[in-house]
């Protein structure tokens, strides 16, 4: 074996010490407790049914792991269940106070009332009301739980901007998109805090009904152990149920991450497919940053001004149709364009989009950059001065440039009829009407379409 075998690279030896050094530490703690314990229950001969040494402990979770892994199934049960409840019910009175001054001086109090009543308490009044079944450990774990996630959802929902809120209400949108947008994203670290802190609250609220009244699970499997004295069982019990509560808090950050993944996904995805918001960000970056490729880009997009629109059209069903890979994978998917409303969507946006971006990117080359800088230096991030000085500066450019490109797509003809075609009822637009009727000699019906487009 040759010698750069047998010695371990730099670089290996190098990230080999970094990951003892970040994630040593904890293990290290934890062995070193456990041998203390070891060494002095076995030095001070402490018997068994007072305090267990961490060896017998897990003999006995190998010896009764049956009898533990059907107990810690039924305890899952009654912690998913009530957190799920819990989940259900927080949330929408999360969104009920922050929107409803009444309901938050109605229902606050009493949720704090509730949530200052010991659950030990009030669990043999569910057993009355309820049963021996599962549903009071459920209805426990739920008032432990649901508490903490309501108060981070309303702080989380409270915390989103009131000028992005402005904002966005004043270009049209309605309650439910500015939720949606705004404070549901803001809000959405708060939340997961919240059932981070919830689920592991559900733990305890399972067990607590367990202690009141149980057939089964971890808690009544703690309870039959210390009336046998079987004290080795009651701490496995306590390791298999800390166990437990740290695989579902995992499971929960996991949950947390995959959201924040999808949610990010879409947001992209929308702001990508929206032509305003593409328009936008398009004009912004064109007018305020330089970068290698510029020029093929500011080519690009206006390659539609300059090319024949039956020439663009030509393009776009090139492009689509089933012989190109795109179009053979937007077949695969399910997906049909060409000939469709969505073809004439998309040929009128492609028309109309030079003329938006050009003048947004003039609207935002207009903005003074002193303004930006400024905003910068006193801790502003990049969208926060995004909406609050270069968008509302440019404003005026932007909807003039919104209006001509709308004029643009009104007018388009050539594109339209290449890739949609000219089928009345479903791909027919208001100037491929106007040509077709004045073709044919209808000339009361092409006066009447040469109305509605004047109007528009």
């Amino acid at each position: 074996m040759s010698l750069a075998h047998a010695v371990p690279s730099p670089a290996t030896s190098g990230r080999l010490a970094a990951w003892i050094n970040r994630h040593g530490p904890v293990p290290a703690i934890f062995v070193l407790v456990f041998a203390g314990w070891e060494i002095a229950v076995r030095a001070l001969d402490v018997p068994d049914y007072i305090l267990p040494s961490p060896s017998v402990i897990v003999v006995k979770i190998f010896v009764s792991w049956q009898l533990l892994l059907v107990n810690a199934f039924v305890t899952l049960q009654e912690i998913l269940l009530g957190f799920g409840l819990s989940v259900v019910i927080a949330i929408p009175l999360a969104i009920a106070v922050v929107y409803s001054r009444i309901f938050e001086r109605v229902a606050f109090p009493f949720m704090v009332s509730l949530q200052t009543i010991p659950k030990v308490a009030l669990a043999p009044i569910l057993v009355i009301w309820l049963g021996y079944g599962i549903m009071p450990k459920v209805m426990v774990a739920f008032l432990i739980s649901f508490f903490p996630i309501v108060i981070n959802s309303v702080i989380g929902m409270r915390s989103a901007e009131k000028e992005m809120i402005y904002l966005v209400q004043s270009m049209g949108a309605n309650e439910l998109t500015t939720f949606l947008k705004i404070r549901l994203p803001k809000a959405l670290p708060s939340i997961f805090g919240g059932l981070k802190v919830g689920i592991g609250q559900a733990v305890v609220g399972a067990t607590v009904g367990e202690f009141i009244a149980a057939e089964a699970g971890l808690g009544y499997l703690q309870l039959i152990s210390q009336v046998r004295l079987d004290t080795p069982l009651l701490f496995a019990a306590v390791v298999v149920l800390s166990l437990l509560g740290v695989l579902v808090f995992s499971v929960g950050g996991v949950g947390d991450m995959i959201w924040h993944i999808l949610f990010g996904v879409e947001a992209n995805l929308e702001a990508l497919l929206s032509p305003t918001h593409l328009v936008l960000a398009l004009g912004w970056v064109l007018a305020r940053r330089r970068f290698a490729g510029k020029a093929l880009v500011e080519t690009l997009v206006s390659l539609p001004l300059v090319l024949p629109p039956v020439a663009t059209g030509y393009i776009l069903l090139r492009l689509l149709g089933r012989r190109s890979s795109i179009g053979r994978w937007l077949e695969d998917g399910g997906l049909e364009i060409l000939f469709t409303w969505k073809a004439v969507v998309l040929a009128m946006t492609v028309m109309g989009f030079p003329l938006f971006v050009r003048t947004v990117r003039a609207g935002f080359e207009q903005v003074n950059e002193r303004f930006e800088h400024v905003a910068a230096t006193l801790g502003a991030s990049m969208s926060r001065i995004f909406f609050s000085i270069s968008l509302p500066l440019a404003r005026r450019f932007v909807l003039a440039g919104a209006i001509l490109g709308f004029s643009r797509a009104l007018g388009e003809f050539g594109a339209t009829v290449m890739v949609a075609g000219s089928m009345p009822g479903r791909t027919r637009t208001l100037a491929v009407s106007l040509y077709t009727f004045a073709e044919t000699g209808q000339d009361r019906a092409a006066a009447a379409v040469l109305a509605i487009v004047l109007c528009l």
